[in-house]
This record gives C-alpha cells, sequence and structure tokens, in this order.
C-alpha cells in the first residue's frame, strides 16, 4: 500500500504499527486490517 494508511487489530485491541514486525500469530487469533479511502459526494 502506497503512502495509504492503516490500522491493525489483534484480538479486537488496535496494535501499534511500529509492533507489527515482532507480533507473533496464535491459532484463533483475528487479524483485522483497515484502511481509509478519501470520497464522497459532490
Amino acid at each position: 500500500m502506497s503512502g495509504g494508511r492503516a490500522v491493525a487489530e489483534l484480538n479486537e485491541q488496535i496494535i501499534a504499527k511500529e509492533v507489527w514486525p515482532k507480533t507473533a500469530l496464535k491459532e484463533n487469533d483475528m487479524l483485522e486490517i483497515v484502511t481509509f479511502m478519501g470520497g464522497g459526494s459532490k
């Protein structure tokens, strides 16, 4: 994702981007990644 913004949530807790590389996933973990988009109506 070039230049975009994203938030990661692990088991309903937002995790800081700085700890993403150090975060190990375990069986039955729920990972959700949310990206933001601009837009709207005129």
